[in-house]
């Protein structure tokens, strides 16, 4: 796949998101490239091109670096393994996948979130509600920057509630 240099090509975009999470992971854990590289069996080279999105990394690699702690989970999909969705909200995504804003997307304030750990039942804080508020103003482009800067501060937090 080319670029031109003055333009993104569309193709390779979800790859550096993956390989920006890959990374994230890798330094949540407090991983060097060569050390995780030689887990996953492959070069530190592999390991940085999977970091800036020029390669996938395969089953094989996400299956070894997973044994070390590396959330394959939210590396793929940007959801982390501990994040449940309700009932509820897993049923409106079955009944209606093709409608985007279908699901997680319905949010609304007081809407139950699973999550484990929550001090608040599943129910919404004040705090909470705000944030999901001004989470939703934010345009969908947007929001792809916005998230692992979020999500920086929240791994940095687990535990800490």
């Amino acid at each position: 796949m080319e670029s031109n240099g003055s333009t993104v090509n569309k193709k390779m975009e979800p790859n550096v998101f993956i390989g920006a999470r890959l990374r994230s992971e890798r330094e949540r854990l407090g991983i060097n490239q060569e050390d995780l590289a030689s887990i996953g069996g492959v070069t530190r080279q592999t390991q940085s091109k999977y970091e800036k999105g020029e390669r996938n990394p395969d089953s094989l690699y996400l299956s070894a670096v997973a044994e070390v702690g590396i959330d394959v989970r939210y590396v793929l999909t940007d959801f982390s393994a501990s994040f449940n969705l309700s009932q509820d909200k897993k049923s409106a995504l079955e009944t209606d996948s093709s409608d985007k804003s279908a699901g997680y997307g319905n949010l609304k304030p007081g809407d139950e979130l699973e999550t484990p750990g929550s001090s608040s039942g599943g129910e919404l804080e004040p705090d909470e509600r705000q944030w999901l508020q001004w989470y939703r103003q934010i345009k969908p482009e947007d929001r792809e920057l916005v998230e692992p800067v979020v999500r920086g501060f929240a791994d940095r937090g687990k535990g800490s509630r």
